[in-house]
């Protein structure tokens, strides 16, 4: 775990948080470090309770969440609808939001 950490801190990261020492959600725990939550989440393992997770730890309003991962199996993603409707995004990151007919020349 501390060669996680450091490696880590290398690229940037300020603030670490290993599930196994919280007495809270993921999530929650995001929410409460951020103020309210992340304006960005990335889901890149490709864990569809990872998503949900992303989701959750995004600020009302605004929060993105993009998914970088490919699941293995099952690629259904089960969320509530109100996180839309709070104002939270799910996005894809093929192509990077690319429209391949009108981006890239023939």
């Amino acid at each position: 775990m501390i060669f996680v950490i450091c490696a880590t801190k290398a690229f940037g990261v300020t603030d670490f948080i290993n599930q196994n020492d919280i007495d809270q959600t993921v999530q929650q725990a995001i929410k409460r470090l951020t103020d309210g939550g992340v304006e960005y989440s990335f889901e890149c393992i490709g864990d569809t309770d990872m998503i949900n997770t992303a989701l959750h730890s995004c600020c009302d309003g605004w929060g993105v969440t993009v998914t970088l991962g490919v699941p293995k199996t099952n690629p259904n993603v089960a969320c509530h609808y109100g996180l839309f409707i709070t104002g939270r995004t799910l996005k894809g990151s093929l192509f990077r939001g690319w429209k391949p007919k009108l981006d890239i020349p023939r």
